[in-house]
């Protein structure tokens, strides 16, 4: 399994690119939120894009889908063929079309490739092209709909995926054991106003036994003045092995 992170930041992070991850999974390749500048980044860091198989939306903010347009436009005049399944909470179809529209009000009628849709609510599992996706509502915020974490699991390989949002101890199950998850950890210490903390995450992590994790979408004050606090708190945490990745950064997880 490989994660490339083709960015790993929050919605007014001028440094980094929105957090977005490539999943490749054997013969599956996977992409998770597509933020205002995420299209951008991927198409520089993914040589091979037309392979994409699956782009999960975590929830409907701008900065982890806005991108989209873009993403399917230029599959479009690259004369992409292969079906493209795009997954995400309850009323994925619509919000999809509706900020393609109004960002290219032609482009979907002219589409090269079939576009599938495949809607998630939390604590259910889908088969999408053989991979599983089970997937859970975080604590964020409802107001552009409900966030969900995801578990990918596809040939022996598992992947998890906070998205933005609190986890809870009811995530506990959907996480535990996977070979990497990559978490939100947008404060420090403190979990509130709808986002999970740096010390949050490793504590979840080390309660859901994962040994390998991410931590992405760190508020970018908290991640410019506080860099030596966060080092400080994963140097604590000898159990887990943690990376705090930056645009580009590619891992690696070998097989069982």
């Amino acid at each position: 399994m490989e994660c490339k992170f083709i960015g790993v930041g929050d919605a007014f992070d001028g440094k980094h690119t929105n957090t977005s991850l490539y999943v490749k999974i054997k013969n599956r390749t996977l992409l998770f939120d597509c933020g205002f500048n995420s299209a951008h980044s991927f198409f520089q860091l993914v040589p091979n894009s037309l392979d994409l198989d699956i782009v999960w939306i975590s929830h409907f903010h701008g900065d982890h889908c806005f991108g989209l347009p873009m993403l399917l436009g230029s599959f479009h005049t690259s004369d992409r063929k292969d079906p493209l399944t795009i997954c995400g909470p309850v009323g994925i179809e619509e919000k999809v079309r509706a900020l393609t529209t109004l960002a290219f009000p032609r482009l979907l009628s002219k589409l090269s490739f079939e576009l599938k849709f495949q809607e998630c609510s939390p604590e259910s599992t889908q088969d999408v092209a053989g991979v599983k996706l089970s997937s859970f509502q975080t604590d964020h915020t409802e107001l552009a709909g409900p966030a969900l974490a995801v578990r990918v699991d596809y040939e022996g390989f598992s992947f998890f995926y906070s998205g933005d949002g609190a986890v809870s101890s009811q995530c506990l199950s959907l996480a535990s054991g996977v070979d990497l998850a990559v978490f939100e950890a947008y404060y420090l210490e403190e979990t509130e106003n709808g986002h999970s903390s740096v010390k949050g995450c490793l504590d979840f992590a080390l309660k859901a036994k994962i040994n390998q994790v991410a931590l992405v979408h760190i508020n970018h004050f908290v991640r410019t003045y506080h860099l030596d606090e966060i080092l400080k708190l994963i140097k604590d945490v000898e159990a887990v092995s943690v990376l705090l990745p930056e645009e580009g950064h590619l891992l690696r997880i070998p097989g069982n």
